[in-house]
């Protein structure tokens, strides 16, 4: 939650510098660091250069994916969500989840990202689904309930009764 050091240590990067070609994963690392700068920025204060950001990234994002449309990558949702348009982010992300199918390595992830979504724009019942059916099965990089306390991409839906009920549920599981 040192978001003043989140950006000075992610820097003011090209974000031609951050995109690396698809591979099936759910979000290029490199993508990551720019949302995480821009999320940083934002909570700063600092809206116009973290929405510029974003924009770039977006339209970067739109012209990689426009050339490999089944990408398998949440990283155009996530920044979707990121410059609040709730509808394409969402639709983005089911979208990547239908064409994952029951495929165990990518499905979780857009899942996972989707679950962001939800939280960032406060809906904390379909937030706390998707991580009541994530907490609940094995696969590969599986987030844990540790994680999701401390994730600052919850905290709109932190207080929830829900949210706290599922910290609850899974946190007396782990110990």
């Amino acid at each position: 939650r040192n978001f003043e050091s989140a950006v000075d240590r992610t820097g003011s990067l090209p974000t031609a510098d951050l995109l690396i070609p698809f591979s099936g994963s759910s979000t290029q690392p490199g993508v990551t660091v720019a949302l995480i700068r821009a999320d940083s920025l934002s909570r700063l204060g600092r809206e116009e250069e973290a929405v510029q950001d974003l924009q770039n990234l977006a339209a970067d994002l739109e012209r990689m994916i426009g050339s490999e449309p089944a990408s398998g990558d949440s990283s155009l949702g996530l920044t979707y969500a990121y410059l609040g348009r709730k509808e394409d982010a969402i639709l983005d992300l089911r979208r990547q989840i239908e064409r994952a199918g029951e495929e165990t390595r990518s499905r979780p992830n857009h899942q996972h990202a989707l679950a962001l979504v939800y939280a960032k724009f406060g809906e904390a019942k379909e937030a706390v689904e998707i991580l009541d059916q994530l907490l609940g099965i094995p696969y590969e990089s599986s987030i844990t309930v540790e994680a999701v306390r401390q994730d600052p991409r919850f905290d709109p839906i932190r207080d929830h009764p829900r949210f706290q009920a599922l910290l609850e549920k899974y946190g007396s599981e782990a110990g």
